[in-house]
């Protein structure tokens, strides 16, 4: 949460504290430590044993999901102690939380559009990977131009035994 939180405090900065001409947040207020971890009430809706076919089979036993739309408004009631007395801070989050949650997002999981089967359902590896490649090189394009890197994990399992 460290650097979501140094996101966050210089998402404040730029859109809130400097416009407004109110003090902006340092954001070495957030230490790499202890002191940045939150601690949250939330409900669970299911408790899984299973990946889905969606999630990593390494990480199932200790993954938690969260749809975004609530994760920043949250949490902003359970801040560590030296960003819960910035009000404006706070209120922030609740606000623009929402969408700015999407702005600092570091992972995301695509799956092919329906029916994903059709991707798959070749003899011929090569034709699989170009039909795979050239839709997640779209969703590339769509996310703009900084740093993404993707994962075929389907794709390259297939080609093991292609």
């Amino acid at each position: 949460m460290y650097q979501n939180l140094i996101g966050l405090v210089e998402a404040y900065n730029t859109q809130v504290a400097i416009p407004k001409k109110l003090e902006p947040i340092n954001k070495e207020i957030v230490k790499p430590d202890d002191s940045s971890v939150i601690e949250f009430p939330c409900r669970v809706t299911i408790i899984g044993n299973q990946t889905y076919g969606k999630f990593p089979l390494a990480g199932v036993d200790d993954q938690a999901i969260m749809e975004y739309q609530y994760f920043l408004p949250l949490i902003a009631n359970y801040l560590p102690s030296e960003l819960a007395s910035k009000g404006d801070f706070k209120k922030f989050l609740q606000d623009k939380g929402s969408s700015l949650i999407y702005e600092i997002s570091d992972f995301m999981m695509m799956t092919l559009p329906h029916p994903r089967v059709a991707y798959y359902q070749s003899s011929n590896y090569f034709n699989i990977q170009k039909a795979v490649t050239t839709y997640a090189n779209e969703v590339i394009n769509a996310l703009g131009f900084f740093p993404v890197r993707i994962s075929l994990e389907v794709l390259k399992s297939m080609e093991l035994f292609s």
